[in-house]
């Protein structure tokens, strides 16, 4: 039985096809069985897929703002005045390189300069302390009682008067002088050392009436105020 040609068509393009190289469409299988499926976890779920950090951006850096230079060169500078100079290192900016010594100097010469307390007492306290300290009374050579009386008179040192009615009473470096050492004791006390009023009142019965008598006509002139407290 003889093929229609509708069929004998068919098998002519059939045979074509089997005889054609691969078109791209075929090959497009192949790439998707190189697709791998996700992987899954021990629960049988999908893992995540690890995905990359995105990289930090690294931080801006603040650039320090730009000083404007001084318009002052050293030439200038040295012409200027004091008070101009002044004025441009106090109000103006940007200060000029000078400025910093420039003020210091200033500053330094305004400040007052320390005054020196003098001592003027007739013994300085530093010869007086020296003396007191590391010389005994009976070891006083006849220089150290000059400064002693020196004290005593010219600076009114109670201290010095106490120590000189000490001496006279008991005759040492000089001669013993009951009156003399009441004398020198009755002015330490009249200078603040009331202390010395136990000694006075050992001294003022061993004295005859005629001293006594002088002694308080000594103290009415040099103390109206207080000469029975001095004599009784």
């Amino acid at each position: 039985m003889a093929q229609t040609p509708t069929l004998r068509n068919l098998a002519l393009a059939l045979a074509i096809l089997a005889l054609a190289p691969p078109s791209a469409a075929a090959e497009k299988p192949q790439e998707a069985a190189a697709y791998h499926a996700p992987a899954k976890d021990a629960t049988g779920q999908e893992a995540e897929p690890d995905l990359a950090e995105d990289p930090q951006p690294a931080e801006l850096q603040e650039m320090p703002p730009s000083t404007p230079a001084s318009p002052w060169d050293a030439e200038s500078w040295a012409a200027a005045s004091d008070p101009l100079k002044t004025y441009i290192c106090r109000r103006e900016h940007p200060l000029a390189i000078w400025c910093a010594d420039y003020l210091a100097a200033k500053d330094a010469q305004a400040r007052p300069a320390p005054v020196e307390e003098v001592d003027t007492k007739a013994v300085p306290d530093v010869v007086w302390d020296e003396l007191r300290g590391n010389t005994p009374l009976a070891a006083l050579t006849p220089k150290d009682l000059e400064l002693v009386r020196m004290r005593a008179t010219r600076d009114g040192d109670p201290g010095a008067m106490e120590a000189l009615g000490y001496l006279y009473t008991r005759g040492l470096v000089v001669r013993q002088n009951y009156v003399t050492g009441y004398r020198w004791y009755g002015r330490a006390y009249l200078a603040g050392a009331h202390h010395v009023r136990a000694n006075m009142d050992k001294i003022w019965p061993m004295l005859k009436q005629a001293e006594k008598e002088k002694l308080i006509a000594e103290f009415e002139a040099e103390a109206p105020a207080q000469p029975e407290a001095l004599t009784n």
